[in-house]
């Protein structure tokens, strides 16, 4: 059954809202975005759908290795980032499946103050092949087969998941439950999305350490693992799959940019969102299930 979570409310809508699509692909995603963007045409919204047909990007290449994925998610969020205006609803109709890159684009809505939600589609792997098999420029069935073994689905316990709307493939299409989800009021801006100058000194001390204690830890790990080998790192309570060297300059680099979009007002969650950032911004590292 199709699960719905409310939405949070706060201060007044600064932008239209934001819905992520999120799914194996041939899930039905870009159908569905298009019956949502009809519908809401029809109650007199501007809508723009991103996708990576709107960008340019032939499929198989954005997804066919972790550089080339890790443009293209790029690509996907600066497109959301320069849409989201007060006039447009945007659809981000793509795979989305990292749940980390999805707690980014939960930080994108946040700080510009405006509603989002999650629309997962979940289609059997074995459908979407043979949806697959029936579309111009589908994907190749292996490409296919290794991303649908990658998808790590929603959890509307998790805040950058809600209001989530689950969906199977015979489901309906819950467009007037998205539209009351999201004519609510945006959640503020929180320190996990906006930097305060009255945030705690001791607070934003304690992410820093634990940082950076996750990014030594990794560095020493790598000494003595190999390649594939799942990493228990202190300050985290999910394994990490290393799947290749990290150079610590890398490191370094992710973990600044980390600590500028991510001061969390709950630190004992902070291990977890780092590896879960690295995960997206790096393309080909992956969190163990």
């Amino acid at each position: 059954q199709r699960r719905v979570m409310g939405v949070e409310c706060g201060s007044e809508l600064a932008t239209m809202p934001l819905i992520v699509f999120c799914g194996i692909p041939c899930s039905g995603k870009s159908t569905r975005a298009n019956e949502i963007s009809a519908f809401l045409q029809e109650k007199g919204k501007l809508v723009t759908i991103i996708n990576e047909e709107s960008l340019s990007l032939e499929r198989n290449e954005a997804y066919q290795s972790p550089a080339p994925e890790k443009m293209t998610r790029g690509a996907l969020k600066a497109a959301v980032e320069r849409e989201l205006t007060r006039d447009v609803v945007v659809i981000l109709d793509s795979l989305n499946y990292i749940k980390g890159y999805r707690y980014e684009l939960f930080c994108v809505a946040r700080t510009l103050r405006t509603c989002h939600c999650v629309i997962y589609c979940d289609t059997p792997a074995e459908l979407a092949q043979e949806w697959n098999t029936n579309r111009d420029h589908g994907f190749s069935p292996s490409l296919l087969t290794d991303l649908a073994a990658r998808m790590e689905v929603p959890d509307s316990r998790n805040r950058w998941d809600k209001p989530l709307f689950s969906v199977r493939f015979d489901d309906p299409t819950p467009c007037h439950d998205i539209l009351v989800a999201l004519e609510g009021k945006a959640a503020p801006p929180t320190l996990a999305t906006q930097p305060t100058k009255s945030a705690d000194t001791n607070l934003l001390y304690e992410i820093d350490q634990i940082t950076q204690e996750v990014m030594v830890a990794i560095e020493d790990a790598q000494r003595t693992s190999m390649i594939g080998d799942v990493l228990h790192l202190p300050k985290c309570t999910e394994p990490f799959r290393l799947l290749r060297k990290l150079p610590g300059p890398e490191l370094r680099r992710l973990r600044r940019q980390f600590l500028k979009v991510a001061q969390l007002p709950k630190a004992g969650t902070v291990g977890n969102l780092f590896l879960q950032f690295l995960t997206s911004n790096m393309g080909d590292v992956g969190s163990e299930q």
